[in-house]
């Protein structure tokens, strides 16, 4: 038993150190090769890699150099020999250290392409920029450098102060303190294009500058001053205790792994919510994993003080309005933040700006966006990239020619992380303008996030940026439905976040960006749209007078003391209308002008007319009265008929017909009778004065005449009676023969004389008639002798 516990003791340990062997292996850095190395264990002078040109206090500390000079008008100074040109060099490295006051004349160092020999006199500006590219100072510890930093936006050919970074015009610092500490100065020559260099300075591991590219190729190292002075000064001391360069750059940039269990299994996101199943930083968080290697790389811890690892920073944004966009996509901007909320914390000694292209980067560091994965990019070759995949560690070159999404680049600021940040759908688009009108390019960059885990990647996001926006108002467009996010970063970091979902037309926001302050920021609808017309009112039906048609606009910011416009319909007939020619505002003086003509309306205000006639008086009258009516536009509807009788009662009776109308009264009794017609027509339009009559139904004899009185005279027949009241005229009824009496006269008076007769006798009778026509019964009839003459002499008529 005791040999079998040996054996297992023994097989762990082997297991350990097979595994110990390993992690170092991966972990342990293969020490590199230098092209140019001196530690100066051996005295400059007698070996070939310096050309030594004023050697008044040089000492030598094996290892290490100490330059210095007492109340002398010169310095010690060095520079490296022609035989060790290092121009093909590409990581330079200088570790160093200012150890005694003296005069702020600028004893240090410098990495140049054009190193002056012994003496030359810096008197001007140009002839800095002449014989340095970066050039170090102390004892108070200055960096400057003839390179435009990379995030600069003019380029002028002065000195920029790199290092402190403040104040923001870049001058000396006299209130610097002296800096006595040791420090490591390292730059990397990056070869973009043939003959074109971007450099990136570190000091102590902070990058502290980034060029914009130049021409300038480093080739040499100086050390000390070259001037020789008119007098004696005490200089500083400057000890320099290595100085390496490697025609490659070492691999020390820091590395994590997405798939690191430390964190690999913690939820990533929200993606519970998205991806169910498949939630850890292991199978999504390349993005996050390659900033926090860049955050490393500056030396930005967490504001906690913990390392800024994948597991830190997903808690943070977590915790953020804007850490992620939509499912599971960084937002890059946010991360400036956090590294401005780490330099406040003192756990960094830099803040952070954000800039990003589709394109190969001009700077590194940089995260490469590949389809649906990121990578860093932290070195470069004419042909390919050295990269950091945080998904493979194997992986550490990528073709140049390879396809690229986007460079998302982090420098090393303290000024200004202003950002606009547009989020859309697929479908919609956007124009931005700025207050004068001009319109603002929108680079838009379309990502996904594959699954490293082997299931579905994550929906498209589609991004676009606008770097360090002026205060002040711009106008965005959207065409196309979907939905919209609108990130206002102010120059501090702080953000504004809008959503909005605009509908399928076009739909205009006003932004009003206040750059020192994200609150004060603003995004609102701004209404360009005229209000609609809805609709106008139906007409049914007739109308008696003159319509209104009344016109419905919609808009949710018409102004408040909007009316509906109306118009009324001034003519008759069948489908008339009325039209408009509108002015319908909004508050935003949107105004809908467009002519509008009203429902047809059947419009009739005249009334009919009616008309009949009768006899005034009547004994024969059976009570039919009949007429006619009219109207033009909608035609008669009835007639109607007010019956005034002889007793005093009134009665209304609608006739039969319309154009052509009867009726007829029954149970007639006699009397006057008032009788007027009103017609109606379909419109409703009744006639207020009809046709009036007034009839008088006389159904009643006259008495008979009395009292006759007959004599004939001159072969005539005179003829007087007593008149009878209500006679109108009387009938004379006469003849040869009683029985019949064949002849009629009429007469309107009470007497009646014939014409000549035959002599004879005749008889008469008289009848009275009255104004209705009644005729009386015949009076009674007597006889009457004509004569043919009368006789004087006898005094009588004869034969």
């Amino acid at each position: 038993m005791p040999k079998l516990d040996l054996m297992l003791k023994l097989g762990l340990f082997f297991v350990l150190l097979v595994f110990y062997t390993f992690l170092t292996t991966i972990v342990t850095p293969i020490s590199p090769v230098w092209a140019f190395s001196d530690d100066f264990s051996t005295d400059p002078r007698s070996n070939s890699n310096w050309a030594v040109q004023n050697e008044t206090g040089l000492a030598f500390d094996n290892p290490g150099i100490t330059l210095s000079s007492m109340n002398s008008s010169s310095f010690p100074y060095l520079k490296t020999s022609i035989a060790n040109n290092l121009s093909s060099d590409r990581y330079y490295e200088i570790d160093f250290q200012f150890l005694m006051t003296g005069s702020p004349w600028g004893v240090g160092f410098s990495l140049t392409d054009n190193a002056p020999n012994f003496p030359t006199y810096f008197g001007t500006v140009n002839d800095y920029l002449n014989y340095n590219v970066v050039y170090i100072f102390g004892e108070k510890l200055h960096a400057v450098s003839a390179l435009c930093p990379s995030d600069s936006l003019i380029c002028p050919t002065s000195w920029w102060f790199i290092y402190p970074n403040s104040p923001p015009s870049g001058s000396y610092l006299s209130s610097t303190p002296p800096d006595y500490s040791r420090h490591k100065l390292s730059m990397i020559k990056t070869e973009t294009t043939p003959g074109v260099y971007i450099y990136t300075v570190r000091l102590d591991q902070n990058i502290i500058s980034v060029s914009k590219p130049t021409s300038r190729n480093v080739n040499a190292i100086w050390l000390g001053h070259p001037s020789n002075l008119s007098g004696p000064t005490n200089w500083p001391i400057l000890r320099i205790y290595g100085i390496q360069s490697l025609t490659t750059v070492p691999s020390v940039f820091p590395y994590f792994a997405q798939k690191d269990p430390l964190w690999r299994d913690i939820e990533y996101d929200s993606a519970s919510e998205w991806a169910p199943g498949r939630i850890g930083i292991g199978r999504w968080g390349c993005a996050i994993t390659s900033v926090a290697m860049i955050l490393k790389n500056y030396g930005i811890k967490d504001p906690s003080g913990a390392e800024a690892t994948p597991e830190k920073l997903n808690e943070w944004l977590l915790g953020e309005t804007d850490g992620y966009v939509r499912n599971g996509h960084l937002n890059w901007l946010a991360i400036t933040r956090y590294a401005k909320e780490s330099f406040n914390a003192g756990q960094s000694t830099t803040k952070l700006e954000f800039t990003r292209t589709s394109e190969l980067p001009v700077t590194l560091p940089a995260i490469i966006g590949e389809p649906g994965h990121f990578v860093v990019a932290h070195a470069s070759s004419s042909a390919d990239l050295s990269i950091n995949d945080p998904n493979d560690e194997t992986r550490t070159t990528k073709l140049k020619t390879d396809p690229i999404v986007s460079s998302n680049i982090y420098t090393a600021s303290s000024t200004d992380l202003s950002y606009f940040l547009f989020v859309t759908d697929p479908g919609m688009s956007l124009t931005l303008t700025d207050a004068g009108g001009g319109n603002i390019l929108l680079n838009w960059i379309s990502e996904y996030l594959n699954d490293d885990g082997g299931g579905a990647a994550s929906d498209a996001v589609r991004m676009a940026m606008v770097r360090k926006p002026a205060s002040g108002g711009y106008r965005l467009q959207t065409t196309g439905p979907g939905k919209l996010e609108i990130y206002l970063y102010d120059e501090n970091g702080e953000v504004k976040k809008q959503e909005l979902e605009p509908g399928a037309g076009t739909t205009t926001y006003e932004i009003d960006y206040e750059r020192t302050n994200a609150g004060d920021s603003s995004v609102v609808e701004l209404d360009t749209t005229k209000p609609a017309f809805v609709s106008t009112n139906v007409f049914s039906g007739w109308y008696i007078a003159t319509p209104s048609a009344e016109f419905v606009y919609t808009d949710p910011n018409l102004r408040p003391d909007y009316v509906n416009p109306s118009c009324v319909i001034m003519s008759e007939g069948l489908d008339v209308t009325c039209n408009i020619t509108p002015n319908v505002c909004d508050v935003s003086n949107n105004c809908n002008t467009d002519p509008q003509t009203s429902s047809v309306a059947d419009v009739d205000w005249t009334p009919p007319t009616s008309n009949f006639s009768l006899p005034s008086l009547s004994n024969s009258w059976d009570g039919n009265v009949s007429g006619t009516a009219s109207d033009n536009v909608s035609g008669v509807a009835k007639v109607e008929l007010i019956i005034k009788r002889p007793n005093g009662s009134e009665t209304t009776v609608t006739a039969s017909g319309t154009e052509n109308w009867s009726y007829t009264i029954t149970d007639l009794v006699d009397g006057e009778y008032f009788i007027r017609s009103r017609a109606t027509d379909t419109a409703g339009n009744t006639e207020s004065v009809g046709e009036s009559k007034k009839i008088l139904v006389d159904t009643v004899a006259p008495t008979a005449p009395t009292k006759l009185w007959a004599r004939g005279w001159w072969q005539r027949i005179l003829l007087d009676w007593r008149g009878v009241a209500d006679a109108e005229k009387y009938r004379v009824y006469w003849g040869d023969k009683r029985n019949q009496l064949s002849n009629i006269q009429e007469v309107s008076e009470s007497n009646w004389v014939s014409g000549q007769v035959k002599q004879g006798q005749y008889y008469v009778a008289i009848a009275s008639i009255d104004r209705a026509g009644n005729e009386s019964p015949l009076s009674p009839i007597i006889k009457v002798e004509v004569h043919k003459k009368w006789d004087w002499r006898k005094w009588r008529w004869v034969d």
